[in-house]
């Protein structure tokens, strides 16, 4: 049996609350799908793998292709670390994407909240500016 939600810390309140707002989401959306990739303490939801599907520009660099193309299904990996939801997650773009705030290697710049995040952002939002980015 799983202690009581009320019970838990400020973190793993917002790791449970997380998870339920990308299942929300989820179930919401016909473009949005995710996965659990780590569980940690009180087997919370400390990382996960996000699915965007929707058109796309990305960057192709092989010997045989160089330039841009559309791609319709995407992929980023979201890791709460343990001072998360005070410190930003760390995002990593894993499919290539052609965008300014993305870099090749799959860092993600999010301009402001990069300097400054703000620990109130929902991850559901957070999501929707990674969304936007596409």
């Amino acid at each position: 049996m799983s202690e009581p939600i009320e019970n838990y810390s400020p973190r793993q309140r917002r790791l449970q609350t997380d998870f339920e707002a990308l299942s929300a989401l989820a179930n919401e959306s016909g473009a949005f799908a995710f996965e659990v990739c780590y569980r940690g303490e009180l087997d919370l939801p400390e990382s996960y793998l996000l699915w965007f599907y929707g058109p796309s520009l990305v960057r192709v660099c092989d010997p045989f292709e160089y330039g841009i193309r559309i791609m319709e299904e995407h992929q980023c990996r979201i890791t709460l670390g343990p001072h998360y939801p005070r410190h930003m997650p760390n995002l990593q773009w894993i499919t290539p994407i052609f965008h300014p705030n993305i870099a090749p290697s799959g860092a993600v710049c999010l301009g402001g909240y990069s300097s400054y995040w703000v620990p109130s952002l929902q991850i559901d939002h957070l999501c929707e500016m990674l969304w936007d980015m596409l």
